[in-house]
């Protein structure tokens, strides 16, 4: 409405730019003389209602600021109490760079990481890596485990590692030794 306004008086301005002054002063000094006195009114009433408008624009700025800060730090608190574990500075420093560094790799930009600002979001971030950490170290300890020797039971008829047995038991005979002899059992199975 005041740029409205405005927009008005800066039309009926515009009309006084065309006026020739100085043939105006010469013929009808009485009606230039009224015309520039309506001509300083109008641009006093102008630069008053884009103050007025600067004003009001600064006004709202600064409301959308405290709002903006207001909802930035109830979304904070409503992340802490659904992570209390963030309470910690290091902990959260640490999980915030392994989320971003996952949302990284997922295509997300800084910007769009730096925008996070709602705490169900920053959660289900993390909820995300944090899966995907654990699937990591899952998929490894399962390969660790494929990879383990397959334990033998005593007494059992699976085959046996029979170059070891053998090496142990050329140990048996050349030294005899009682410990040389427990290892060969306990390597046949007959302990």
């Amino acid at each position: 409405e005041k740029i409205a306004e405005a927009k008005v008086i800066e039309s009926q301005l515009a009309q006084y730019q065309g006026i020739n002054w100085a043939a105006l002063e010469d013929s009808d000094p009485v009606q230039a003389m009224r015309l520039q006195r309506q001509m300083g009114e109008l641009k006093q009433a102008y630069q008053a209602k884009v103050q007025d408008i600067n004003q009001t624009q600064s006004h709202i700025q600064q409301q959308q600021s405290q709002q903006t800060a207001a909802s930035l730090e109830s979304e904070r608190q409503a992340l802490m109490n659904a992570c209390p574990e963030w309470g910690s500075e290091a902990v959260a420093t640490k999980e915030k760079q392994q989320i971003a560094a996952d949302l990284k790799a997922r295509g997300y930009t800084d910007r769009d990481i730096q925008g996070l600002s709602d705490h169900k979001a920053v959660l289900l971030a993390r909820d995300a890596m944090l899966y995907r950490q654990g699937k990591a170290a899952s998929n490894v300890a399962e390969k660790q485990i494929r990879a383990a020797p397959k334990i033998i039971k005593p007494g059992s008829t699976a085959s046996r590692n029979t170059n070891h047995i053998q090496k142990i038991h050329q140990e048996v005979r050349r030294t005899g030794s009682r410990q040389s002899t427990i290892d060969y059992l306990l390597a046949t199975g007959k302990v």
